[in-house]
Order: C-alpha cells, then sequence, then structure tokens
C-alpha cells in the first residue's frame, strides 16, 4: 500500500495501519487520516498521468475510459480509494 501511494500520491505523509487484521473495525480517525491522503484533486491528477491507450487490465477498460468518465466516476473512485486506506486492504484482482 505505502509504495500505491508514494507512487500515486508523492508527498503523502501516510502512516502505517497499525492492525494486520482484516477484519479491523475502522475508527473515525482512520477515515480523517484517508480523507487527508485520498482526495478528489489527487486522485484527478494520478488518473490524468494513464497512458490513455495503454493495455486494458482483466477489467477490458482501457485507460482513457477512466479518463473520459473521471467527472461521472471521480467521487465512487476516491470513496473506493479511500476505504482501501482505511481498512489497510487492496482487493486482490488489483
Amino acid at each position: 500500500m505505502k509504495y500505491l501511494l508514494d507512487t500515486h500520491f508523492p508527498g503523502n505523509k501516510s502512516q502505517k495501519p497499525k492492525y494486520k487484521n482484516r477484519n479491523h473495525q475502522a475508527s473515525y480517525e482512520d477515515w480523517e487520516i484517508a480523507d487527508k491522503i485520498v482526495t478528489e484533486e489527487r486522485v484527478r491528477w494520478a488518473i490524468s498521468l494513464f497512458a490513455p491507450f495503454k493495455s486494458p487490465g482483466i477489467d477490458n477498460i482501457y485507460p482513457t475510459l477512466t479518463q473520459k468518465g473521471i467527472d461521472i466516476t471521480l467521487l465512487s473512485i476516491t470513496k473506493i480509494f479511500r476505504a482501501c486506506i482505511t481498512l489497510g486492504y487492496i482487493p486482490i484482482s488489483w
């Protein structure tokens, strides 16, 4: 997770998760930290750096589709990334 944060959000001041258990109950503080790390502006910036016509992943979604649809998907993508940070979990399919 640290590598992903450092790559897509340079200069972040993230903290290491204090837990290893995937059943961790996230605290209000955990969500606050994720809100500071993952902002809509940073997500928009990271997605803008994608090479538009790079081969799609197993989802068959080309990066250009993500870039062109950012105004529609930004809030949802931001919430997903914040949840990953808060819960210390990255889906296996990623």
